[in-house]
């Protein structure tokens, strides 16, 4: 998203749909994200939305997120 465009919120609220659409609608188990050490806005970002840190790359930080699981039978 361009800056100039972006209104408080967007971006989460965005990266909440892409989560929601690749778990529910896609089916997936895990997701990762990467972004550049030097833009942590995006790490905030990727943090708000649910993703956990798992480490810094060649020369990138790496996120991720699994589906959550829900166990019925407890």
């Amino acid at each position: 998203m361009f800056e100039a465009d972006r209104r408080p919120g967007e971006t989460d609220h965005a990266v909440k749909q892409l989560v929601s659409f690749a778990f529910t609608t896609l089916g997936l188990a895990l997701l990762t994200a990467e972004h550049h050490p030097h833009n942590p806005a995006s790490g905030r970002v990727l943090a708000k939305t649910g993703f956990a840190c798992t480490g810094l790359g060649d020369s990138f930080v790496t996120y991720e997120f699994r589906r959550p699981v829900h166990n019925c039978f407890r």
